[in-house]
């Protein structure tokens, strides 16, 4: 027999002998949608690469796979941002004179897979000496909009944890915290952490953000994740800076959670959206992630990125400038089946040269906030 057709025998006798001796859920596909309309209201030209450098590319993971469908404008190739956030970069060298205006747009197909969460309990979490030096290091520091040399806060973070060494049982005294001290309340950019603690108000990513200050305090490494949740039949329209940004979502929430390190499961996502009630249970805040469900699709992580002060001066340069950015997004079930990256996947991902994890979504951060009827993402 010729190699290579032995080669296609031995990948269909793994894929036939995984598929059954480990069943799976089947994968939900979507379709995703982006259209930006950029018009130059002011008195002096406008380089759209300036306005939008680059447009939004969610991830490939091990549980989630992005294909472009299609652009607007030729593709020029993969940019990152300082948190190794990739996106789209599209022929845009245009200029825009006062009164023009210009549309870029992209469809991706998305593949979203079952993820199972773990069995976290407080008997079986590491402590915070069992995190490794490297990544207390790196996730521990003042960095970011993360501000943890702001002393209230390191005084609230201490205190809370007290003699406390179990790493869930410090993250869940946070949280309890927040849950019962600061009350939900979008403002038109986000808040620092010290904002969100002295005001006792803040947005969901606000009180994220605070969640992972004072982790970092306390050396438990955390940052931000962001993304987007499926919600058939919603529409909402969002505007801020005055009317100088308008969006258009249509089957789509946008989410944001905490993602902090607990030995010995690693990585787990912290989703404040998810806990209510007299009495709750802080680990639901893990167990429930939304991001366990295959609706809710990852979009960026914030690792490094002051992206606070960034949401304040994009919308400082676009009054300034006098330039108007109209969003549409919309999020629907994929129109066709039988994908067969579907098929294969579980083996290319085992083998990093074939598809090695790439690219997530490059992030304006004002892109992100709703200021008016939210209530968050419902299961």
């Amino acid at each position: 027999m010729p190699s290579s057709l032995l080669c296609c025998a031995i990948l269909l006798l793994f894929l036939v002998g995984s598929s059954a001796s480990s069943p799976t859920i089947p994968a939900t596909v979507f379709s995703y949608g982006i259209r930006i309309c950029v018009r130059n209201e002011g008195a002096r030209p406008l380089d759209v690469s300036m306005a939008i450098p680059f447009l939004p590319l969610f991830p490939n993971t091990t549980w989630q796979t992005t294909l472009v469908v299609k652009t607007s404008h030729p593709l020029v190739g993969i940019v990152s941002d300082e948190d190794g956030n990739p996106g789209l970069l599209l022929n845009l060298s245009v200029i825009l004179e006062p009164g023009e205006n210009l549309t870029l747009a992209a469809e991706y197909k998305i593949i979203s897979r079952y993820r199972e969460p773990p069995n976290v309990i407080f008997e079986k979490s590491g402590q915070i000496s069992d995190i490794p030096e490297q990544l207390a290091s790196e996730f521990c520091c003042e960095a970011g909009c993360w501000t943890t040399g702001f002393e209230p806060l390191r005084e609230l973070a201490f205190n809370l944890t007290g003699e406390e060494r179990n790493v869930l049982k410090v993250i869940s005294s946070f949280i309890t915290w927040i849950y019962e001290n600061v009350a939900y309340h979008p403002f038109e950019t986000p808040l620092y952490p010290n904002e969100t603690y002295v005001s006792r108000m803040g947005a969901y990513d606000d009180q994220v953000n605070l969640l992972i200050t004072l982790c970092r305090i306390v050396g438990i490494p955390a940052y931000l994740q962001i993304g987007y949740v499926f919600t058939p039949n919603r529409q909402d329209e969002l505007l801020t800076g005055a009317g100088h940004m308008r969006w258009q979502l249509t089957n789509v929430c946008w989410h944001a959670w905490a993602v902090a390190y607990v030995p010995p499961w690693g990585w787990l996502p912290i989703d404040l959206t998810v806990i209510g009630g007299a009495l709750i249970d802080p680990l639901d805040a893990i167990r429930k992630a939304l991001i366990w469900d295959q609706r809710t699709l990852l979009l960026a992580e914030i690792k490094r990125t002051d992206y606070v002060a960034a949401a304040r001066e994009v919308m400082d340069i676009l009054r300034e400038r006098g330039v108007y950015i109209y969003r549409e997004e919309r999020l629907d079930l994929w129109r066709g089946e039988g994908d067969m990256l579907a098929i294969i996947w579980p083996f290319l991902m085992a083998s990093s040269v074939l598809l090695p994890i790439s690219f997530i979504a490059v992030l304006v951060a004002v892109r992100l906030r709703r200021r008016s009827g939210e209530e968050g993402p419902s299961d």
